[in-house]
């Protein structure tokens, strides 16, 4: 039985609903259409008039249901038109809504689901709302049985990017971030005292374990490592009830060095803070500065020792703004450069880097999003957020994933447009961003 290739132009629709059809596309538009979507080489004439149509969509605000499962229904396969900024061969392209309705296999416009994997911020990312403690609670078999705990970390290097998900050292570090603003640029750079007097505030407001208060087991430079271990070395199992007791330093890297038996990690004045055990690094691609928060315990049986380290990126080493590759960084500079040049003419905007996810509603379902920038004009202009993203790769699925995270990110409430930022395209950011707050 042959699959029916019939594409129609149909409004936006929630999930579970079915499409108002707008008009059906022609059978050379549809032959167009399949052959620009299968990504080989194509004519210049196909090529022309894939992106034609699909431009044209893009400015109607329209999606395109396929054919291929039959008459249109809530389970009619959808696709949406994005723009491709600076691509040449594929300025504009139609992305399968993979969390909707799926192709008939064989389909044309089937296409397998991009693997998310391929970049270190596909992780859900949540903020911590109880106690601020990283080492699951200890517990035996019934009431009466001896507390156990998780054995220390081995020595060794992991990659941020390769776990499954966000480690629970990296959420702390992210909430108290997000608590004190500090992922937040409305002015100039922030000193590191004032960051760190932030910091300070914010760490005040948590709890570590019920009655143990975050500020006293929470410090900001590795020059109280050995009071934090002395203090952990004094402490009662039974004063911390089933967590185990534990501590955390919050400081600035800006070098790190392994061997086969302890991790050296070297802050901003050129001191040295040494560890054995489980060191957490962004990947190999991303130098630094750093931000590292570092965990030390005291599991029964032993010595309290600091034996996990979580280092992600930040913008600059008097900082603790941080950003996810170098990537961003470069992305960011343009921000913050335009930032001034703006102030300086009476026309400032906010610059925000979520570090948790958002939830926007997808039809009735939630979705996770986060995105890389998000911008935020002065309130007397009352404009919407404007969103930036980075691009960093150029292949199919990657773009094709990006692109479908897009499309969930302006369904963010008040947000007035997303613009990507690639490689090449820092002018076309600049411009993007005077006319936003023009």
């Amino acid at each position: 039985m042959s699959i029916s290739r019939a594409l129609s132009v149909v409004k936006p629709t929630e999930s579970g609903d079915t499409p108002a059809l707008v008009e059906q596309l022609s059978h050379s538009e549809v032959d167009h259409l399949a052959e620009y979507f299968q990504g080989g080489d194509v004519s210049a004439h196909t090529q022309q008039a894939a992106v034609t149509r699909i431009q044209s969509l893009i400015a109607k605000r329209m999606w395109v249901a396929c054919g291929c499962t039959g008459a249109l229904s809530a389970e009619t396969p959808l696709l949406f038109p994005r723009s491709v900024p600076r691509s040449a061969s594929r300025p504009a392209v139609l992305v399968p809504l993979y969390d909707r309705n799926p192709h008939k296999a064989g389909c044309d416009f089937e296409r397998e689901r991009p693997d998310l994997t391929d970049t270190p911020t596909h992780q859900s990312r949540s903020s911590i709302t109880g106690m601020m403690s990283v080492l699951p609670a200890m517990g035996g078999p019934c009431a009466t049985a001896p507390l156990v705990a998780t054995a220390p970390r081995p020595h060794g290097t992991s990659e941020a990017r390769a776990a499954k998900r966000t480690p629970k050292l990296a959420a702390v570090l992210f909430t108290i971030l997000e608590g004190a603003g500090l992922n937040v640029l409305q002015q100039g750079r922030l000193s590191t005292t004032d960051a760190k007097s932030r910091l300070e505030v914010e760490i005040r407001k948590h709890f570590i374990a019920p009655g143990k208060s975050l500020f006293d087991w929470c410090k900001l430079s590795f020059y109280a490592a050995q009071s934090i271990i002395k203090k952990l070395d004094k402490q009662d199992q039974e004063d911390w009830g089933k967590t185990v007791p534990q501590g955390f330093i919050i400081e600035q890297v800006i070098d790190y060095h392994s061997n086969a038996t302890s991790h050296a990690l070297t802050n901003v004045h050129g001191e040295q803070f040494f560890f054995s055990g489980r060191l957490i690094v962004p990947g190999a691609n991303t130098p630094g500065p750093w931000l590292a928060i570092a965990l030390a315990s005291k599991r029964p049986g032993v010595s309290a020792e600091f034996d996990q380290v979580y280092l992600h990126p930040m913008d600059s080493e008097r900082e603790y703004f941080l950003v996810d590759s170098d990537l961003e960084r470069h992305t960011l500079r343009i921000l913050r450069r335009d930032l001034s040049k703006m102030k300086r003419a009476s026309k400032p905007y906010t610059i925000i880097k979520p570090l948790t996810d958002l939830t926007v509603m997808d039809g009735k379902t939630a979705a996770k999003i986060r995105p890389d920038f998000i911008l935020r004009a002065n309130p007397e202009l009352k404009r919407d957020a404007l969103i930036v993203e980075t691009m960093g790769y150029e292949d199919v699925a990657y773009t094709t994933r990006k692109l479908q995270t897009h499309r969930l990110m302006l369904l963010l409430p008040k947000t007035l447009d997303l613009v990507p930022h690639e490689k090449g395209s820092d002018e076309d950011l600049k411009k993007s961003i005077e006319r936003y707050i023009s």
